[in-house]
């Protein structure tokens, strides 16, 4: 049988419709079959209409250029014909396509007709874990070379690279995952069926694969073990020559080795220690290479903790994976998260039972499926989908302990907490680890390091905070009283019916408390907001503390009768059901119905322990909400103040366990703070705090710089302030090139400000990705501000810390505000009066300042390390100079000079740091 012909296409135009006068002004044609390129045809266009300024920066197709060709109307039936009996393809097939099509009518052709492929849609599902589906990031992820991105000839044959490597990564797709596939690709927007179809008709063995109901898993791995035990040496030039093994260049640096030394030292002999040593300087494997010695020799686990997960997949694929040259086999690693992270596998057969999804939800089950076959976590933030698809990943987390017997043997959760008993290092957050009573890998350990330990205070008090966030309240019932085509209540309507049981009574019942419940809630909601309304304010956003005295018991009483009147409606309507004999896909509907009535019996439970519990004197509850949208806004609060006695409580349950934990992190000390975080983490005094303090020569390629001549942002209006903002980002990149990072302490200056410069197109060679405007979460963004070279990448609170930032990434970080938290925020203002109550404290200088002073510090930090090259720290607030406490954030800083620059000069001065590298861009 012959092999289809592939037409891979790609267009550069003058805009975004043909219909509306917009013309090509490159085409290319690169045809594939039997996975090798026959031939490529690139042609230029002139388009008889002046290119836009910003398509000819973005493809560097000139008026010149395109000038001295023919008109489409001159090459449309080569092109015609060179398409003719093939199959379709392009990066996003639905513009190419069709505005080759409104082309081929003005000529006078007739509509190009055959089966079409987007490698958008196809790199989507057997790629599920690329950060970005753009061709140019996707190109890099894969190794596939394109030179001028936004060139068509460059693209098209890119883009053919990549249904090649496609094609071939379908055909070693287990027999099981295509079945899947094929059977739920009819929705999609390209022909996918087909090409499964002809994948599915070749015979297959699949390899490496375990199958859980007709899923087919990747088999798990299990690691060698080592085959000789190295004992860490006391020796400094024996330490340095471990990591050599690592790395022949690394750099011979005194405070790392004594750093590893007092890591062991705690761990043997059973010690609490908090060290302290920059970002950069080698804290990592300083940690990593005892604790894995000191495992060995111990035969049990050591457990690492740091901030985030996202932290914890950079710690296990990019500094414990260096480890494997020393060791010559990989280092046996448990990665623990919360069970949420995981996939619950029988949810996800409920929905694959499931028909009628919509296209994001189809396009992530099939995502899902070939994921399943690669991953060896079942980790959900793996998986890059899109926003509806969000909505599925939240249906098939895995929210319980409780797993049937068939199913715990391949569940990826359980697998997890049993490979960390064979372990020798067992990577978790810290959020984990202080519900530790849920997990036996503690207890089995034999010591405990805490990375980023400064941030344990804030995971402390969060990890016993109870939240309500009306939106997702309102979402969970809503899941049980939808009664739209696809929705559960029809079906289970539709079910009640084939099977002859009584039902409209109890669906009444359940409509009436519903209705009953959302009204006693809302009228709730209401009377508080209104009771608590602030005098004028300038903002419609509010947070505000909440007592026993304010809230109307009567109203309240009422609500919690609807709330009880309503859980109870929804487990009699289904009761009629669950002892009948049912199919697959009929228990399916049924088991998700108890799964939403359980949800909403979690978020009941929430409420009760916001209102019914009695809050202790250390304890904090609030209501935040817009007046412009309530009671949509609404969130409840209730959280402790102070996180000593949670985490003095914390270490304590471990002292019995009797081994070493080390408390590190680049910031536990500030100048003239130095008890600061030592206090927040309950340390006693007779834990030892160790400092190790970076090399002189470290921040030689660093500088900071003041921009003076910003004003105060309560001195001139909002726009003026943001303009200025704007315009020194804009230099600053014209300087460096881009690779420029800037923080913001409000999301909405962020947003303005990105919005500003996007619309003036200075930067317009520049990718942006900015916090809360490009879609992903902090990780995604920051992966992708890595991967191309000249963006910038703007971001708020989470990007000061918490996200791995290599250093060859970032030339300059942009300071807009000093980050202060909010005086309007709840929890500081309680703090703050525990503060003066207590001893007579100052709110802002012994806890509002050097809050902000550690997150200012740890900003810079973990941003300001390059090994080549150099990078600036750009300061844009002026309160540096003048403040009577602008000096504590310079002193908290390496004694580095500061430089003084105005707006108009940023590009010169810097430029001439750079060594001219940019010049460019000098005006």
């Amino acid at each position: 049988m012959t092999k289809p012909i592939y037409a891979v296409v790609d267009l550069e135009t003058t805009g975004h419709s043909a219909k509306r006068g917009d013309r090509i002004i490159q085409i290319a044609i690169v045809r594939v079959q039997d996975g090798e390129i026959l031939d490529t045809y690139n042609q230029f266009v002139n388009p008889e209409q002046p290119i836009p300024a910003f398509i000819a920066q973005l493809t560097n197709i000139q008026n010149e250029l395109v000038a001295a060709y023919e008109t489409f109307e001159h090459y449309a039936k080569d092109v015609y014909e060179r398409l003719r009996g093939t199959v379709f393809v392009a990066h996003n097939a639905s513009f190419d396509l069709s505005f080759l099509q409104q082309e081929f009518e003005r000529c006078g052709l007739e509509r190009w007709r055959g089966e079409v492929l987007d490698t958008v849609e196809l790199a989507k599902i057997m790629y599920p874990r690329a950060s970005s589906y753009r061709l140019l990031e996707l190109a890099d992820e894969l190794g596939i070379p394109l030179g001028n991105a936004h060139r068509a000839d460059d693209d098209a044959t890119a883009t053919a690279q990549l249904l090649v490597k496609i094609l071939k990564k379908m055909h070693t797709l287990p027999k099981q995952t295509l079945q899947y596939l094929h059977k739920h690709s009819f929705i999609l927007k390209s022909n996918v069926s087909t090409l499964l179809y002809e994948c599915l008709k070749e015979q297959r063995e699949s390899h490496s694969i375990t199958l859980y109901k007709g899923l087919a898993l990747k088999e798990p791995h299990h690691p060698i073990r080592m085959t000789e035990t190295k004992h860490f040496p006391l020796e400094m030039d024996e330490q340095y020559a471990l990591l050599q093994e690592i790395n022949p260049s690394y750099e011979r640096r005194p405070v790392q080795l004594n750093y590893m030394t007092s890591v062991y030292d705690a761990l043997k002999q059973k010690q609490e220690v908090a060290l302290e040593i920059p970002n950069g300087v080698g804290k990592t494997l300083g940690y990593l290479i005892p604790s894995v010695l000191y495992a060995e020799e111990m035969k049990r686990p050591v457990v690492i903790s740091t901030y985030t997960n996202e932290l914890v997949d950079a710690l296990v694929e990019k500094e414990i994976k260096k480890l494997d040259r020393l060791f010559k086999v990989p280092i046996r690693v448990a990665v623990l998260k919360g069970r949420e992270q995981y996939i619950s596998l029988s949810k996800f057969l409920q929905v694959l039972t499931v028909t009628n999804h919509s296209y994001d939800e189809t396009l992530t089950i099939l995502q899902l499926i070939v994921w399943l076959s690669e991953t060896e976590t079942g980790d959900l933030s793996e998986v890059n989908v899109s926003g509806g698809g969000q909505l599925l990943l939240d249906r098939i987390r895995k929210r319980t302990h409780e797993l049937s017997s068939e199913e715990k043997p391949f569940d990826f959760h359980q697998r997890a907490v049993g490979k960390a008993q064979d372990a020798q290092l067992v990577v978790t957050n810290h959020s984990l680890l202080l519900a530790n009573h849920s997990y036996p890998f503690i207890h089995e350990a034999c010591g405990l390091i805490i990375d980023e330990a400064h941030q344990m205070s804030n995971i402390a008090m969060r990890n016993v905070e109870t939240v309500f966030r009306y939106t997702r309240w309102k979402y969970v019932i809503g899941q049980l009283i939808g009664e739209g085509e696809y929705d559960l209540l029809t079906r289970l309507t539709t079910l009640f019916e084939r099977k002859q049981q009584p039902y409209k009574s109890k669906k009444r019942q359940l409509i009436r408390a519903y209705d009953q419940l959302v009204d006693q809630f809302d009228l709730f909601i209401r009377q508080l907001v209104q009771q608590l309304k602030p005098n004028r304010t300038s903002t419609t956003k509010h947070t505000v503390h909440l007592d026993a005295t304010v809230i109307h018991q009567l109203s309240l009483q009422s609500l919690h009768q609807a709330m009880f009147l309503f859980l109870r409606s929804a487990q009699q309507f289904i009761e009629p059901l669950e002892h009948l004999y049912l199919v697959e896909k009929e228990r399916a509907f049924v088991q998700e119905w108890q799964d939403w009535v359980t949800q909403y019996e979690q978020k009941m439970d929430d409420w009760i322990e916001l209102f019914t519990v009695v809050p202790q004197s250390t304890e904090e509850t609030f209501i935040e909400y817009d007046e412009r949208s309530v009671p949509g806004s609404v969130v409840f609060v209730k959280k402790p103040i102070t996180s000593a006695p949670l985490l003095r409580s914390f270490v304590h349950s471990l002292k019995e366990e009797s081994f070493g934990i080390v408390w590190t992190s680049g910031t536990l000390r500030v100048p003239s703070y130095e008890s600061f975080i030592p206090k927040q983490l309950g340390l006693p005094e007779d834990v030892p705090i160790e400092t190790f303090p970076a090399p002189s020569s470290f921040y030689d390629h660093a500088s900071i710089w003041l921009v003076e001549d910003m004003p105060q942002i309560d001195e001139v209006k909002e726009d003026e302030y943001i303009e200025l903002v704007a315009d020194s980002i804009v230099q600053t990149t014209y300087a460096t090139a881009g690779n420029v990072f800037v923080l913001f302490t409000s999301q909405q200056m962020l947003q303005k400000t990105v919005h500003l410069i996007q619309d003036s197109e200075l930067l317009e060679e520049h990718p942006i990705f900015a916090q809360g405007v490009t879609s992903g979460s902090a990780a995604k963004l920051l992966k992708l501000f890595h991967q191309t070279e000249g963006s910038l990448l703007f971001g708020t609170n989470q990007f000061w810390e918490g996200l791995d930032v290599r250093d060859e990434s970032v030339r300059a970080v942009i300071v807009v505000r000093l980050p202060f938290s909010s005086p309007k925020d709840p929890l500081y203002r309680l703090r703050s009066e525990q503060l003066a109550s207590e001893n007579g404290g100052h709110p802002f200088y012994d806890y509002g300042l050097p809050e902000a002073l550690v997150r200012f510090r740890q900003g810079f930090t973990r941003l300001m390390r390059r090994t080549e090259g150099r990078t600036s720290f750009i300061l844009l607030d002026k309160r540096l100079e003048t403040k009577q406490y602008g000096h504590y954030f310079i002193d908290s800083l390496p004694q580095l000079p500061i430089r003084k620059v105005n707006v108009d000069s940023i590009v010169g001065q810097l430029s001439n740091w750079y060594g001219g590298a940019n010049d460019r861009w000098k005006k």
